[in-house]
């Protein structure tokens, strides 16, 4: 490594630099030096495993503001899914959620206007995961056909002001930030999967962060180069390769508005 690549900005920098030449080495000591294969062979199990392990915390998460969220008579019951009891809204939930009538949300999923969920009960009910209720809620508010739900409850401002320093610039400008929260609303995701999309390696960091509580910022901009490559993918990223295209995908988007190197003054 160069001698002046001494913090963890400018090794990226550099990394970024030189980062097909390195793949490509990387994959020649593969195909030639079986230690090497070994070793990789034991980091890949590592990082599935510690992905297994992330999914396991993450389904923890879910059910845990699941308890949290379904009160009153926001109905759930236990259902299994992949071997896990996962708790999920009814359809009477679903339905207080919306503020809508239960046949409302079956008129809706005939005439396509709700996607027919994939879960069912024992009898044949229909069930809801959370993040599945959240997204119902986002999509028809958006559309106008509900007011927002009690699912999501405003509690912070929508956005924050702060100055944002740019090194390559030498300057520094009071910009508009919006919430990990905003971005997960305009994405139509909650906050716990894009934090697990940022674990899969999916979605790159923000590098503006306030404070010392690390509240992840974004720009309008920035929001919408997620959104484009998202829809681009259906709105869902599936395995290794895909992972990689989208993070590569939104990490070059940022870069070109000049965000990567740009960070918050406190």
């Amino acid at each position: 490594m160069p001698e002046n690549v001494k913090t963890s900005k400018s090794f990226q920098q550099w990394y970024e630099g030189n980062r097909d030449a390195l793949n490509q080495r990387r994959r020649e000591r593969y195909a030639t030096d079986p230690e090497y294969r070994q070793k990789v062979r034991g980091w890949n199990e590592g990082a599935r495993r510690k992905r297994k392990e992330g999914m396991q915390r993450e389904e923890a998460e879910v059910r845990s503001a699941m308890k949290l969220r379904a009160t009153g008579t926001w109905k759930t019951v236990l259902h299994e899914v992949n071997g896990v009891q996962v708790p999920m809204f009814t359809i009477g939930a679903l339905a207080k959620v919306l503020g809508k009538g239960i046949s409302t949300i079956r008129v809706w999923e005939r005439t396509g206007v709700l996607p027919e969920t994939p879960y069912r009960s024992t009898r044949g009910d229909r069930l809801y995961t959370l993040e599945m209720v959240e997204q119902l809620e986002g999509t028809l508010r958006r559309a106008g056909r509900v007011n927002a739900g009690p699912v999501r409850e405003q509690t912070q401002p929508e956005f924050v002001v702060k100055q944002v320093r740019f090194p390559k610039l030498g300057e520094s400008l009071e910009m508009r930030l919006y919430k990990v929260g905003t971005l997960a609303k305009a994405v139509g995701k909650t906050v716990t999967s894009l934090n697990h999309m940022e674990k899969k390696g999916a979605l790159p960091r923000t590098p503006l962060v306030a404070s010392a509580l690390e509240y992840r910022l974004y720009t309008l901009d920035m929001i919408e180069v997620v959104q484009r490559a998202l829809r681009k993918r259906g709105g869902t990223v599936r395995g290794e390769q895909e992972w990689g295209e989208c993070y590569d995908e939104i990490a070059e988007e940022w870069r070109k508005l000049g965000i990567m190197d740009a960070e918050v003054v406190e």
